[in-house]
């Protein structure tokens, strides 16, 4: 039986050892788990907060995409809308160069027909009648007005040459300045996109530093509330105090009106023991000092009537101290004074 009762002891021991490093182990695996889960939550929470300004991000260069597509767009706008005008203009000038052109035909064309018809006319005049000599000078005053036609016509086309010159170079001018306030309206956007980039981190930065100001002003109302409410409950406390201090001094004060007035109505003889004396005397120090604790009776009753402050009863209290300490009537006659004292005897000698 022995043997049996120590192996069971013994198997016993072994599975409570067993038991407790598993209930160790499980403990280590426990605040393991816990470990591992607040990592996993951390770097939850930092994923969250990197996916957070990853799309912020994503959201500014959109943005900026959107902007740059639309100033290209515009961009491309303007220049299309300055081709289209160049187009225009050069369309017509073309046009007006062919009218020109076609106008210088017919001037030809006449000048062809009329040089024909005096070239007739003087080939029957060389037939007919007309002498040489007329002839000649016929010849010569068609020459003339030939030259004189050609002259102004040369005129015409220089001053109609000159005029497109100048409308060419008026175009040239016009697409010059416009191109070159294309140019600057260009850097000029992109010099506003950057003080506005800049203006807009400012203004974060501003609205991070006032949501910081904000928690902290919330915190200091919260102190100061809490002082508050503190200074209240001390304020009620400070009040009820008063309130029983007025009440104790009402009390006491009708307590010595009704002291005073058995004290009245009672005879007090004038000689006592030494003994009764004493006491009298001890008594009439004690109600001295309560009298000139306490004010008189009417100056507590009115002060607890109307309910004065704290401080003003102390005040009370201590002027009718002074007065009382000054006042003779107020002070009660004793048969010894406070520094009397007994005369010591001495020891009588034996006698031998």
């Amino acid at each position: 039986m022995e043997v049996d009762y120590h192996t069971w002891q013994k198997i016993y021991k072994s599975l409570l050892s067993i038991l407790e490093t598993q209930q160790s182990q499980l403990k280590t695996l426990d605040d393991e788990r816990k470990a591992l889960e607040e990592i996993i939550t951390v770097q939850h929470n930092r994923w969250v907060s990197d996916l957070n300004l990853l799309n912020d991000r994503i959201s500014e260069l959109e943005e900026e995409a959107c902007r740059e597509r639309k100033l290209l767009e515009a961009k491309s706008d303007l220049m299309v809308a300055i081709k289209q005008k160049g187009a225009s203009l050069y369309k017509l000038r073309s046009e007006r160069s062919l009218c020109d052109l076609e106008d210088m035909k017919q001037v030809l064309e006449w000048f062809a027909l009329n040089h024909s018809q005096q070239k007739s006319q003087l080939e029957k005049q060389t037939q007919g009648e007309v002498g040489p000599r007329e002839v000649d000078a016929q010849d010569e005053r068609d020459s003339k007005n030939l030259k004189e036609e050609i002259k102004r016509l040369k005129r015409t086309v220089d001053k109609l040459t000159s005029q497109k010159k100048s409308e060419v170079n008026a175009l040239l001018n016009e697409r010059n300045f416009v191109w070159n306030q294309l140019k600057k309206m260009e850097s000029d956007y992109g010099n506003l996109l950057k003080t506005k980039s800049l203006e807009l981190q400012q203004a974060n930065e501003k609205n991070e530093k006032l949501l910081l100001d904000l928690k902290k002003t919330e915190m200091s109302e919260k102190e100061k509330d809490k002082v508050i409410d503190k200074l209240k409950t001390d304020l009620a406390r400070l009040e009820k105090d008063e309130d029983n201090c007025i009440e104790e001094v009402s009390r006491q004060t009708k307590e010595m009106e009704l002291l005073r007035r058995s004290k009245r109505s009672a005879v007090t003889p004038i000689v006592r023991c030494s003994r009764s004396g004493s006491r009298s005397g001890v008594k009439n120090e004690t109600n001295r000092g309560k009298l000139v604790q306490c004010p008189s009776s009417r100056e507590l009753s009115s002060l607890a009537a109307s309910g004065s402050s704290n401080m003003v009863l102390k005040e009370k209290l201590r002027g009718a101290k002074r007065k009382s300490d000054t006042d003779p009537k107020l002070q009660v006659p004793r048969l010894f004074s406070s520094s009397f004292k007994l005369p010591k005897l001495k020891n009588p000698t034996p006698v031998g």
